[in-house]
């Protein structure tokens, strides 16, 4: 993004979702950089943590012990937007039958993922594909491209 704005999608439990949404934008401003400079072990202890306070100077403490210059990256956030976070669940959903006699299912006909990174955009480009080469090689050997026994 311009103007060194950035955009972030952090996938996690509803639990803690929740959780990041109801801190303060400074305190979670400083849980996104021990995301991605702490381990899971620093991570999980710091979210047992209950005040706002406590998760900040627990995290100042262990990134004090790390060896980081103007370099590091990524950079560091500042600040976070106002009303800028949000939470959606993630799902995926797929229908029992893709196929039946004369029908195919693609895309989000046969099932739906989560928007995240055009993930389910590439599921029907994918499906496309396949369901073409399928038809392809129907005509090749001249059966019924709607028959479903063959």
């Amino acid at each position: 993004m311009p103007d060194d704005y950035s955009s972030l999608v952090w996938s996690t439990t509803p639990a803690i979702a929740k959780r990041l949404l109801s801190l303060p934008p400074s305190t979670f401003s400083a849980l996104v950089n021990a995301a991605f400079r702490l381990s899971h072990v620093d991570l999980k202890y710091i979210f047992s943590l209950t005040s706002p306070e406590e998760i900040e100077k627990e995290i100042i403490w262990r990134e004090s012990l790390l060896n980081e210059d103007e370099n590091t990256f990524p950079p560091g956030v500042i600040e976070v937007e106002d009303s800028s976070r949000a939470a959606f669940p993630l799902k995926l959903n797929h229908v029992d039958e893709y196929t039946a006699p004369r029908v195919a299912l693609i895309g989000d006909a046969a099932h739906t993922v989560h928007p995240l990174a055009g993930q389910g955009l590439n599921l029907g480009l994918a499906d496309i594909k396949s369901l073409c080469a399928v038809i392809q090689e129907s005509l090749s050997l001249g059966q019924d491209i709607g028959c479903f026994s063959q």
